[in-house]
Protein backbone atom coordinates (compact mmCIF):
# COMPACT_ATOMS: atom_id res chain seq x y z
CA UNK A 1 0.00 0.00 0.00
CA UNK A 2 1.57 3.86 -0.57
CA UNK A 3 1.98 5.86 1.79
CA UNK A 4 1.38 9.12 2.23
CA UNK A 5 3.53 12.15 2.70
CA UNK A 6 4.88 12.15 6.65
CA UNK A 7 4.80 15.40 8.75
CA UNK A 8 6.41 16.26 12.14
CA UNK A 9 3.43 17.61 14.40
CA UNK A 10 5.10 20.65 15.11
CA UNK A 11 6.03 21.72 11.57
CA UNK A 12 3.61 24.37 10.34
CA UNK A 13 2.41 22.73 7.24
CA UNK A 14 2.38 24.61 3.86
CA UNK A 15 -0.73 24.72 1.24
CA UNK A 16 1.26 22.28 -1.06
CA UNK A 17 1.71 19.75 1.67
CA UNK A 18 -1.84 20.09 3.04
CA UNK A 19 -3.39 19.33 -0.65
CA UNK A 20 -0.63 16.39 -1.25
CA UNK A 21 -2.10 15.05 2.07
CA UNK A 22 -5.38 15.38 1.12
CA UNK A 23 -4.69 14.04 -2.15
CA UNK A 24 -3.39 10.87 -1.19
CA UNK A 25 -6.17 10.19 1.07
CA UNK A 26 -9.21 10.98 -1.18
CA UNK A 27 -7.74 8.43 -3.62
CA UNK A 28 -7.63 6.16 -0.79
CA UNK A 29 -3.78 6.10 0.93
CA UNK A 30 -3.78 6.10 4.53
CA UNK A 31 -1.98 9.68 5.69
CA UNK A 32 0.50 8.84 8.53
CA UNK A 33 -0.52 9.77 12.29
CA UNK A 34 1.15 12.52 12.77
CA UNK A 35 -0.30 14.43 9.19
CA UNK A 36 -3.72 13.31 10.63
CA UNK A 37 -3.19 15.17 14.08
CA UNK A 38 -1.38 18.13 11.98
CA UNK A 39 -4.22 18.84 10.02
CA UNK A 40 -7.09 17.90 12.20
CA UNK A 41 -5.53 21.93 13.66
CA UNK A 42 -6.00 23.56 10.11
CA UNK A 43 -8.58 25.08 8.67
CA UNK A 44 -8.52 21.41 5.95
CA UNK A 45 -9.71 19.42 9.17
CA UNK A 46 -13.23 18.43 8.14
CA UNK A 47 -11.46 17.41 4.26
CA UNK A 48 -10.06 15.27 6.22
CA UNK A 49 -12.57 13.68 8.71
CA UNK A 50 -14.57 13.20 5.59
CA UNK A 51 -11.66 11.03 4.01
CA UNK A 52 -11.58 8.85 6.99
CA UNK A 53 -15.06 8.40 7.19
CA UNK A 54 -15.33 7.54 3.98
CA UNK A 55 -12.22 4.76 4.38
CA UNK A 56 -13.36 2.94 7.78
CA UNK A 57 -10.84 -0.09 6.52
CA UNK A 58 -8.26 2.66 7.98
CA UNK A 59 -9.44 1.74 11.04
CA UNK A 60 -8.63 5.24 12.73
CA UNK A 61 -11.38 6.67 15.18
CA UNK A 62 -11.41 10.66 15.14
CA UNK A 63 -12.36 10.46 19.17
CA UNK A 64 -8.47 9.53 19.70
CA UNK A 65 -7.80 13.18 18.40
CA UNK A 66 -8.43 15.72 21.12
CA UNK A 67 -8.06 18.40 18.38
CA UNK A 68 -10.94 16.92 16.37
CA UNK A 69 -13.62 19.68 17.58
CA UNK A 70 -16.64 18.06 19.35
CA UNK A 71 -19.12 20.66 17.92
CA UNK A 72 -18.68 19.08 14.57
CA UNK A 73 -19.40 15.43 15.60
CA UNK A 74 -22.36 16.91 17.79
CA UNK A 75 -23.85 19.19 14.88
CA UNK A 76 -23.61 16.14 12.80
CA UNK A 77 -25.36 13.96 15.15
CA UNK A 78 -28.10 16.84 15.72
CA UNK A 79 -28.44 17.41 11.73
CA UNK A 80 -29.60 13.91 11.45
CA UNK A 81 -31.94 13.67 14.30
CA UNK A 82 -33.67 17.18 13.36
CA UNK A 83 -33.76 16.28 9.73
CA UNK A 84 -35.43 13.43 11.16
CA UNK A 85 -38.09 14.88 12.71
CA UNK A 86 -38.63 17.50 9.97
CA UNK A 87 -39.23 14.66 7.27
CA UNK A 88 -41.83 13.09 10.11
CA UNK A 89 -43.51 16.43 10.39
CA UNK A 90 -43.65 16.56 6.87
CA UNK A 91 -45.03 12.78 6.12
CA UNK A 92 -47.86 13.92 8.46
CA UNK A 93 -48.52 17.42 6.78
CA UNK A 94 -48.02 19.16 10.17
CA UNK A 95 -45.96 22.48 10.63
CA UNK A 96 -43.28 22.03 12.91
CA UNK A 97 -42.99 24.05 16.36
CA UNK A 98 -41.88 27.90 16.09
CA UNK A 99 -38.59 26.89 18.45
CA UNK A 100 -37.74 23.55 16.47
CA UNK A 101 -37.69 25.60 12.94
CA UNK A 102 -35.24 28.23 14.71
CA UNK A 103 -32.99 25.37 15.42
CA UNK A 104 -32.50 24.75 12.04
CA UNK A 105 -32.24 27.49 10.61
CA UNK A 106 -29.21 27.62 12.52
CA UNK A 107 -28.09 24.97 10.33
CA UNK A 108 -27.04 25.56 6.81
CA UNK A 109 -28.13 22.22 5.33
CA UNK A 110 -31.43 22.12 7.05
CA UNK A 111 -32.33 25.58 5.99
CA UNK A 112 -31.77 24.84 2.20
CA UNK A 113 -34.57 21.89 3.21
CA UNK A 114 -36.64 23.49 4.96
CA UNK A 115 -36.87 26.31 2.02
CA UNK A 116 -37.13 23.33 -0.50
CA UNK A 117 -40.07 22.08 1.87
CA UNK A 118 -41.52 25.48 1.48
CA UNK A 119 -41.71 25.31 -2.18
CA UNK A 120 -43.32 21.80 -1.98
CA UNK A 121 -45.80 23.20 0.39
CA UNK A 122 -45.67 20.03 2.83
CA UNK A 123 -46.97 21.81 4.99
Amino acid sequence: MAEAPSVQHEQILTNAEILNILDAANLGICPSLEAIAALLETPHARSLMGAITNNPQWGINLSDYSTVPQEIAQNSKLRSQRETKLKSYAAMGECPPDEFLLECLSDPVLKIQLKRMGLQKLW
